[in-house]
């Protein structure tokens, strides 16, 4: 039996050229073109979008790709930007042939995918979508942690044209650099060496530059521990990778790790470094126990886990998931709680630490203004906390029925603080439903 979700509509597509050359798929929610899309049962069209990049001699429509955009489409109504680099599948050639599909180019194609996106008269839509999330297989996520601490860089300095991306997706990416040379051998004196690999509509074989591979081995990922938490990271490898050491998901997990949900890590037993199945099915084998997700299989014999490798991307960008997230890097403001234990008042949080969106190294004052639930609890305790924290003044936004009904602390000069009744709406009561 096949899983419906992992078959979703197919939505609206549109074939894009970009940058130097850069050619992708558009995928658009079903309900961006809808008049009713509630009366169709359709998910609400957001105005975030993904970027989905493959690996070394790959294309935009291999492994999990093509039905990861159409999923993102249909269940979170995200849009997506699924690419082909340079040298690949149907895009331009490499800018120079002797030295190949450098990371360098990578990178280039990746900010040109990025500008497309955030662009409505760009990328036809009208609207200027936000990038939330970058989605990369293999050397593809290599380039996508490369653009995103010089992104991450930008922002630190305040330059205004960064690009905070929240959710990076890493599967199977090589952490290890030099470890690429093993699987090359005998590059020294050569410039090319044949491989068959999909170029425009076809697989054939084509001149691996040997200086490309050469420079595959150079970056230094070990900085990644310094990438700031405004990038949240899931990574997905499987545990039968035959291409990458098997220890660099547990390297990437280490450098990632920057506090709570920085970065997750997701394992899938039995599946190579494309997520197939490493292990053969048989006609006698027990096919629930060697397909227990029941997911379909790649030409009859190997369990295809790129559909578990989409649940996973699917679950990791749902609203809750990135809320989750949200409120685990904006709990501290520096290494200062923004939430206050304040005795018989809930919800009491420090509004001071967001960063001001017009200057990225600019923040609201911290330990300044305060907001919280209803006061009429307050204890002499809390009020104690209220005078330690340096509070002068109460504004209660509650309208008059409110404070009719639940009163307010009567001893508010005791502590030094004045209560500024300044209602939002005079009659009308908006307090909480029991």
């Amino acid at each position: 039996m096949t899983v419906s979700k992992y078959h979703p509509p197919t939505p609206r597509e549109v074939e894009v050229t970009l940058g130097k050359g850069v050619t992708g798929t558009l995928a658009i929610p079903l309900a961006f073109d809808s008049e009713n899309p509630f009366e169709e049962g359709l998910v609400p069209v957001t105005h975030k979008a993904a970027l989905i990049l493959h690996g070394q001699g790959g294309h935009r429509n291999y492994c999990y790709q093509k039905t990861l955009a159409h999923r993102l489409a249909n269940e979170l109504g995200i849009f997506s930007l699924r690419i082909d680099f340079r040298g690949c599948g149907n895009s331009a050639d490499n800018a120079n042939e002797l030295e190949g599909r450098t990371l360098t180019q990578d990178v280039e194609d990746i900010q040109s995918s990025a500008d497309f996106i955030r662009d409505g008269k760009l990328n036809g839509t009208g609207i200027d979508l936000t990038l939330s999330s970058i989605i990369s297989h293999s050397r593809g996520g290599v380039a996508m942690f490369l653009w995103a601490q010089i992104q991450d860089q930008l922002g630190r300095a305040g330059d205004p044209s960064a690009i905070i991306v929240p959710n990076l997706v890493n599967c199977s990416a090589r952490f290890t650099s030099p470890t690429v040379l093993d699987r090359y051998a005998g590059l020294e004196g050569l410039d090319f060496i044949p491989v068959t690999t999909y170029r425009r509509g076809s697989y054939q074989q084509i001149n691996l530059s040997a200086r490309e591979i050469i420079s595959l081995s150079k970056p230094d990922l070990s900085k990644l521990t310094d990438l700031s938490r405004d990038w949240s990271v899931l990574s997905v490898y499987g545990t039968e990778d035959e291409i990458i050491p098997k220890y660099d998901s547990a390297n990437f997990a280490n450098a990632l790790n920057r506090g709570p949900l920085s970065h997750t890590l997701k394992l899938i037993p039995d599946a190579d470094h494309n997520f197939y199945g490493h292990k053969e099915i048989k006609a006698d084998d027990e096919l629930h126990e060697l397909n227990p997700y029941n997911l379909p299989l790649k030409n009859g014999k190997r369990v295809n886990y790129n559909y578990l490798v989409t649940d996973y991307i699917i679950d990791f960008l749902t609203p809750e998931m990135e809320l989750q997230r949200f409120i685990a890097t904006s709990r501290d403001i520096g290494r200062v709680a923004r939430w206050k234990n304040v005795d018989g008042v809930s919800n009491f949080r420090d509004v001071g630490g967001w960063r001001n969106q017009d200057h990225l190294v600019y923040y609201v004052k911290p330990h300044f203004a305060f907001r919280c639930a209803n006061i009429a609890g307050l204890t002499e305790t809390g009020l104690q906390t209220l005078q330690n924290l340096g509070i002068k003044a109460i504004f209660d936004l509650r309208s008059d029925g409110e404070v009719k009904n639940d009163g307010y602390p009567d001893n508010l000069s005791k502590y030094g603080i004045e209560r500024i009744h300044s209602p939002v709406f005079s009659n009308d009561d908006y307090s909480p439903q029991p």
